[in-house]
């Protein structure tokens, strides 16, 4: 059950409305809008969510910050096409987090891929198009634009072509929807409640006044507070950042070395690492 602290669509619209001078709607008991004034009120609930889900650093950072619950993990089945093996990835999928790992139905275990570039994949497909086996290699590539309904895709191509029924697990930056009547609630839910209620009524506030004034520094405060909150959310120490890209991995079997797919060897005064 959702909290009660939380806000919801129909409450943040209420509060833009009701900033712009119109009542806040008859979903909150007040005079109905016209299609104008809804049309115009959805325009600025989108441009606020925006800015929440994308902010602009904060004092003393020089990057956006990123959001632990825009980070999700899936898992996907591969693929047989006439392209080897493949995997369409979400249309929500805004680039990899980590590693990517294989698993197998009925097995233990996860598998790492090692990711190539497009060219690698290609010329093994073309050397041997009919191998199979468990899936070494993967990469990324874009899809044409199929339809005016989306937005273009991209896919996981890997090789050798799977000898069985495999799935991929990884971790994604995710482009979430627009909040709406279906799913009316913000990613991130009540602990950042007034930060995306800042966020919209930060947007009204530069629409209908042309300028940064109240809500602006009251964003840039809830802002501050909703980091913080985030940040309870991801991993103090996420472990030695070793390079093991010349040794065995166990999960893979046969050694595998950076040297065999055409990258040179790291050296430091002819000293070689």
């Amino acid at each position: 059950m959702e909290s009660t602290l939380n806000l919801k669509l129909t409450d943040y619209a209420g509060d833009v409305g009701d900033y712009l001078g119109w009542g806040r709607g008859a979903d909150n008991g007040d005079t109905a809008w016209d299609a104008r004034k809804t049309g115009k009120v959805a325009s600025l609930l989108k441009s606020g969510y925006r800015q929440f889900l994308y902010p602009p650093p904060v004092e003393g950072s020089a990057v956006m910050y990123s959001w632990s619950f825009l980070q999700p993990v899936v898992t996907l089945p591969l693929a047989l096409t006439g392209e080897g093996t493949t995997v369409v990835l979400p249309p929500d999928f805004a680039g990899m987090i980590g590693d990517v790992y294989l698993s197998r139905e009925g097995q233990n275990g996860l598998y790492p891929l090692k990711e190539v570039p497009v060219g690698f994949i290609l010329e093994r497909q073309s050397v041997g198009p009919t191998t199979s086996g468990r899936p070494l290699y993967f990469c990324v590539e874009a899809l044409k634009q199929t339809g005016a309904a989306s937005s273009p895709r991209k896919q996981f191509r890997l090789w050798p072509v799977s000898d069985g029924e495999y799935s991929v697990q990884f971790q994604y930056y995710l482009v979430p929807n627009a909040i709406d009547i279906v799913y009316p609630y913000a990613y991130g839910g009540a602990p950042h409640a007034e930060t995306v209620r800042a966020a919209c009524l930060m947007a009204a506030e530069q629409d209908m006044d042309d300028e940064r004034g109240i809500w602006k520094a009251q964003f840039q405060e809830r802002l501050v507070a909703s980091i913080g909150v985030d940040m309870r959310d991801k991993p103090r120490w996420i472990g030695y950042n070793a390079d093991r890209s010349d040794g065995r991995r166990a999960a893979l079997g046969p050694t595998y070395s950076r040297h065999l797919l055409g990258f040179p060897a790291v050296t430091v005064n002819g000293v070689q690492y």
